[in-house]
């Protein structure tokens, strides 16, 4: 079974055979620490804090039930406009366009200390020597970007930085920060891998006044807005709190076998092998349901990024399954027995509030800041670069198919109460 929440989360440097149904290698069992920490809403511990064996998990805000303006909320005398759609109107207003000034600089220095890091290469003759997550290297060598990469360095540096972002809870905790998600797609230049990758970035900043563009985009996977109007439209459609308390939930992990994490040399035909893993993962829900042992599910299929260097990848599932309060999630352990990749935690849910979190964090963006953050240093950066690009690229082919299509669903729900509509 996995740790239960509030115990100590192992380091990269500890293995646990509690943690593992098969004895693993170090390289496999901390790849694999990356999901056994998002199953238990927990950022792994910072680089800067390699002994951080107790995080805590994170908070989910208050929301909006949609994207209108929300009410200013008060800091001491100092008001401040959280989130608020900017309307087409306030286009010609836009101070985004201007060059950033010595205050602008200051703060986002401030705000986002982890972009800012000694500048160690000037007069690069291209991105790819560049730290990608060094906005100080990236602002001293700009001319080295495309036009419009300058053009989004120019509006992040300007935008609003200072108070709690309301997209911060559209991206996995564990896949490094909102500011490190957006400035290493404006650094790789996403958009020529992902269609309009662009707009994701435009959408997901906000001016000095709190405001942010009224573009958007659809792609749940890689933009945390277009993440936090899927839990937003959740929040609003159905109301999991009424399965409570007559009903229990657990958490489950569908893990894929090792052999669905390398390429190869065809990742097409990977792509459908990861669609079959997924169906059967559905399917496995279905039956449960079907058959009464469970009363209703919430499943999130993700694909997710072990390393750039090794250039591995991560099928698996999310579940939360609710069982009657007086049963419990024990009929599993036959699966598991049979061999099937399953993990649960068997301290159950019982009560939403004690859910929310998680569901939710179902929902958020991928990014891949974190891995990279992680790798850079243990390679050359031009090569290094190159290959984070082919695992964007990599990354936009298993969602999406080529050419960065609409791609699969990924979400499914069934047995969740629905809330009367108004």
């Amino acid at each position: 079974m996995l740790t239960q929440q509030g115990d100590p989360i192992m380091d990269n440097s500890t293995q646990h055979s509690d943690c593992l149904n098969d004895p693993a290698s170090a390289t496999d069992s901390a790849q694999l620490l990356y999901y056994y920490r998002t199953l238990l809403d927990t950022p792994p511990p910072s680089s800067s804090s390699p002994d951080n064996n107790h995080p805590t998990p994170s908070n989910d805000k208050q929301d909006p039930v949609d994207d209108k303006p929300i009410a200013n909320a008060t800091i001491g005398k100092r008001k401040i406009l959280d989130y608020v759609i900017k309307g087409e109107a306030d286009k010609a207003t836009t101070s985004l366009d201007d060059e950033p000034t010595q205050s602008d600089h200051e703060h986002l220095r401030f705000n986002a200390p982890e972009l800012f890091n000694h500048a160690d290469v000037k007069g690069a003759r291209d991105r790819y020597s560049l730290n990608w997550l060094n906005v100080a290297e990236l602002l001293a060598n700009k001319d080295c970007l495309d036009p419009r990469a300058q053009d989004l360095l120019r509006m992040f540096v300007k935008s609003k930085w200072d108070t709690v972002s309301w997209l911060e809870n559209g991206l996995k905790s564990t896949n490094g920060k909102l500011s490190q998600a957006l400035l290493l797609l404006i650094a790789s230049e996403a958009w020529h891998i992902v269609p309009n990758a662009y707009t994701i970035v435009e959408s997901n900043l906000r001016s000095k006044d709190g405001r942010y563009s009224p573009k958007g985009c659809k792609r749940r996977f890689i933009s945390p807005r277009a993440a936090r109007r899927q839990i937003l439209k959740f929040k609003d459609t159905f109301a999991p709190e009424r399965l409570f308390p007559r009903h229990h939930a657990y958490l489950v992990l569908f893990e894929s076998p090792k052999e669905l994490r390398s390429l190869g040399h065809n990742p097409a035909q990977r792509r459908e092998d990861y669609d079959r893993f997924f169906s059967k993962t559905r399917q496995s829900l279905m039956d449960w349901k079907d058959s009464g042992k469970i009363r209703a599910f919430f499943l999130s299929h993700e694909i997710t990024c072990f390393s750039i260097l090794e250039q591995t990848f991560n099928p698996h599932s999310h579940a939360v399954v609710w069982v009657d309060a007086e049963s419990d999630a024990s009929f599993i352990d036959e699966f598991i027995e049979a061999g099937e990749l399953i993990k649960y935690r068997d301290n159950p849910k019982t009560d939403w509030a004690d859910l929310k979190n998680f569901l939710y964090y179902m929902m958020r963006a991928h990014s891949l800041a974190s891995v990279y953050e992680r790798e850079f240093a243990l390679t050359d950066p031009v090569s290094f670069n190159k290959s984070t690009i082919n695992a964007l690229h990599t990354l936009v082919q298993l969602q999406c198919g080529d050419g960065g299509g609409q791609g699969k669903q990924k979400l499914f729900k069934s047995g969740i109460p629905t809330r009367k509509k108004k």
